[in-house]
């Protein structure tokens, strides 16, 4: 690795971490091997500061895990508090000159500050004690002034910056840069990204003159969505890696150009509200064709595939309406085919039954003994009327049985009746229903009679 590329790495280190000593960054970019990453991991987090270190005064150093961090603060603070104990010392209060009350709250907070730094203070107490120096360095300059327009940048202006920056209207998107474009891709709007530092100056204005600036806020809600990150934060660390920042605040602009998510404007340091409007609005015109290409083409495409869901759903209803056409013929094929086939069957039954009635009448006829002879004694002569009107006579003999009398009339030739019926006599009405039974037990022992048929099937 290259003398440049180490200054570079030394740089956003500083950037990141707010460093002043450069010795420190190169220390711990050194122990990582100058992975930038993972050098500002450790000081975030761990800090480990070199075994059998020393501070400038050949006194024993902290524990190795107060940290290169914790180094830095001690330096920075014990400079500061040494400067501001020798100005007080080199100044003293002449003989009647009155001090004031700030002189003697000054000179009460140094005599800590001295004793901590000789002593190599606990870290977490030198901390606390770190920002009410800060506050009161501020505040001694201007023992007559109005102390309120002084408050320190690094202080309560701070929070008070952060608990605005959270109540203003501009919606900040929250979630990683990936996020944030990948979002902005998706709705078609421009990105605008937004890195800075509590501890930066540049940053703080920013805040104050354009962040919290009314014309910002509708600007941004109306045509942008804003990524705002503290590099402090991970995300925000992240982020500065992977715009390359280099110097705080930075502005970039991202959009969507040939289908992908670009870096069309990049800005470090502060810019005047009207200026940076100005700069976006002029960015927006350029690049709004490329988010009207890709609307109107993702319009296409919706609309093309709501035509071709279209045409497939009339498809799927014309295959509908054809299965069941095709299933309604099959089904009435089938029943016309089975209609046939019963219809065959019938037949063939009808003509089994034809046949075999045929044969019965034969064997009907075979059986039927011949009519008595002329004066022959124990007969009977009946005459029978069909259902159709016509009308037959025989003799019968007595002692015959009822059966040879309906085998008589279903072997007569055009009855007109089926081979289901009775006999039955009036006079009154009585069925001759016992074939066994002879004519003499049936009642029809001599003289003439008549007998009617009733045809059931009729």
């Amino acid at each position: 690795m290259d003398s440049n590329e180490k200054d570079q790495i030394v740089a956003q280190f500083l950037l990141v971490t707010s460093l002043e000593d450069r010795s420190l960054a190169v220390e711990a970019l050194d122990r990582a091997s100058w992975n930038l990453e993972v050098a500002v991991n450790r000081f975030l987090e761990f800090g480990i500061e070199p075994e059998g270190s020393s501070n400038t005064d050949g006194q024993a150093g902290p524990a190795p895990t107060d940290g290169l961090r914790h180094r830095a603060t001690r330096n920075n603070m014990g400079n500061e508090a040494e400067r501001a104990a020798q100005a007080s010392e080199d100044s003293p209060a002449q003989d009647g000159e009155e001090i004031g009350v700030w002189g003697y709250i000054v000179k009460i907070l140094l005599l800590p500050l001295r004793l901590l730094s000789a002593l190599q203070y606990v870290p977490v107490l030198g901390s606390v004690l770190s920002v009410g120096w800060t506050f009161l360095r501020t505040l001694v300059p201007n023992l007559g002034g109005d102390p309120a327009r002084n408050l320190p940048e690094s202080g309560v202006l701070r929070r008070a910056i952060a608990d605005a920056v959270a109540e203003v209207k501009p919606a900040k998107f929250e979630g990683s840069l990936k996020e944030a474009a990948q979002h902005a891709k998706q709705e078609l709007k421009f990105l605008l990204v937004f890195l800075h530092n509590n501890t930066n100056a540049d940053s703080e204005r920013f805040f104050k003159e354009v962040f919290l600036s009314p014309d910002f806020a509708s600007f941004v809600d109306g045509n942008l969505i804003l990524w705002a990150e503290s590099t402090a934060d991970q995300r925000g660390y992240l982020g500065c890696r992977q715009l390359r920042v280099n110097s705080l605040p930075a502005l970039a602009m991202i959009s969507l150009v040939d289908g992908q998510m670009r870096i069309v404007w990049q800005h470090s340091g502060f810019l005047p509200c009207a200026e940076l409007l100005a700069v976006l609005a002029m960015k927006m015109e350029l690049y709004q064709p490329q988010l009207i290409a890709e609307e109107t083409e993702r319009a296409t495409l919706v609309a093309d595939r709501q035509i071709v869901q279209s045409q497939d759903a009339d498809f799927e209803k014309s295959q509908r309406i054809d299965r069941a056409k095709a299933a309604e013929k099959k089904a009435r094929e089938e029943a016309e085919a089975q209609a046939i086939q019963q219809q065959k069957a019938d037949e063939e039954e009808q003509a089994r039954r034809q046949a075999q009635r045929q044969i019965d009448l034969e064997e009907k006829r075979q059986r039927l003994p011949p009519p008595p002879v002329a004066g022959e004694p124990n007969t009977v002569r009946l005459r029978f009327q069909y259902p159709t009107g016509k009308f037959s006579d025989r003799a019968f003999r007595t002692a015959e049985a009822v059966q040879v009398l309906y085998d008589f009339v279903d072997t007569t030739e055009d009855n007109g009746i089926s081979g289901n019926f009775s006999l039955f006599m009036n006079a009154p009405r009585r069925e001759l229903k016992t074939l066994t039974d002879t004519l003499a037990n049936a009642g029809l022992d001599g003289g003439r009679q008549k007998i009617y048929i009733q045809d059931h099937d009729a």
